[in-house]
């Protein structure tokens, strides 16, 4: 095979030349030392490099996200090479450049320590089209898969309709340990990670905009999370018996926490509601025994009842609303006996100070009449 290397100072001439050969339209890539190579696809196959101030960028087009282009022009204009891959990528002058689509499959990693029978990395299948394992596309997507080797494995999910995860679509799943749910993904389903007791990190995609109910129950492992700003609700029971779960940022375009939805969540210490909040669900953070304090936001006009029984290592809870939110029955904590302060059912007085704005002291004492002897001003 004939080899030839020239330097083309323009585009131009490189065009000029390959109009009078029989090589071809010309396609592009990058050699390791970031240099441009010109491969022909016919006749003899020679090289053709680019000098170094002979191209810009090459990247993907952030506007038409066609994969694998050259620009010569700053990223005004696109040659779709075919060849480029996403590893050879360079970052050049200009806000075209350099730029890679947003994955768009659900990208999860499996701890397998058995290699002699299959591992469960599906329980529906319908919900997706595709499936690639370590790299490898299969044929068909499939709920469970025997793998060669123990150790961490990648598998990536082409969803079939990719704003959604579908009802249960890995539930049960013991051997997931990270999820990662892409930007395009807006609503996450009932029961997705349902007993997922592997599970120790998760990230959320900003365009999530609803969590199902029960979509973390028992997801034992998972030790902290994020919900962004984008989710308007948490579902019924949503993060329901996460005992391992130390920490979890609420966005602040939540609206709604569904009741039970941290229920049993033992190892949660804080909480912070933000002020988007208007209802807080009933048992919404029962039996959570290691939460010792609780902000709530300004909105809040209401609370379920029992939202935070058993919660008995609570000292603080701050409740920023003006008007007291109103109250399904209790909060499930200790009481002032007889309402005037003098002890708890038990007992014992309560351990814990309700803290609300100075001027609504009297209101909120008038209306928690039960816990008027733990409120004090902020």
């Amino acid at each position: 095979m004939g080899r030839f290397i020239s330097n083309f100072q323009t585009t131009a001439e490189l065009e000029a030349f390959s109009a009078t050969t029989n090589f071809g339209r010309p396609h592009v890539s990058l050699t390791k030392d970031n240099s441009v190579v010109h491969y022909f696809t016919s006749g003899i196959i020679p090289e053709y490099q680019w000098v170094d101030d002979g191209f810009t960028c090459v990247g993907y087009d952030k506007y038409t996200k066609k994969k694998k282009q050259v620009s010569y022009d700053g990223g005004t204009t696109w040659t779709d090479t075919g060849i480029v891959s996403a590893v050879t990528l360079v970052e050049a002058n200009s806000e075209y450049c350099g730029y890679v689509p947003p994955e768009t499959r659900l990208v999860a990693k499996f701890n397998v320590t058995d290699t002699s029978s299959p591992t469960s990395i599906a329980n529906i299948t319908s919900g997706f089209s595709a499936i690639e394992i370590d790299d490898v596309e299969q044929s068909e997507v499939v709920n469970e898969y025997t793998f060669d080797t123990a150790g961490e494995h990648t598998v990536k999910y082409t969803l079939t309709d990719p704003t959604s995860i579908s009802f249960a679509a890995f539930t049960d799943c013991y051997s997931l340990t990270s999820i990662d749910i892409p930007d395009s993904v807006t609503s996450i389903g009932e029961n997705v990670f349902f007993n997922c007791t592997g599970l120790t990190t998760c990230t959320i995609g900003d365009g999530v905009t609803s969590i199902g109910s029960n979509a973390f129950f028992n997801c034992i492992s998972l030790t902290s999370v994020n919900i962004p700003d984008g989710v308007i609700s948490i579902g019924y029971q949503t993060f329901c018996n996460c005992t391992g779960l130390t920490s979890c940022t609420i966005g602040s375009g939540v609206t709604t926490i569904g009741n039970n939805a941290f229920d049993g969540c033992t190892s949660l210490t804080s909480i912070d509601i933000p002020d988007s909040v208007t209802s807080i669900g009933e048992n919404a953070f029962y039996n959570c025994t290691g939460l010792t304090t609780c902000t709530i936001g300004d909105d809040v006009t209401s609370i379920g009842a029992s939202a935070f029984y058993n919660c008995y290592s609570l000292t603080s809870i701050v409740s920023n609303a003006t008007n007291p939110p109103s109250l399904a029955s209790d909060l499930g904590l200790a009481t002032c006996r007889g309402g005037s302060g003098s002890g708890s059912g038990s007992g014992e007085g309560p351990s814990y100070t309700i803290y609300v704005p100075s001027d609504s002291v009297e209101a909120y004492k008038s209306s928690w009449s039960s816990y008027a002897c733990t409120i004090e001003a902020i």
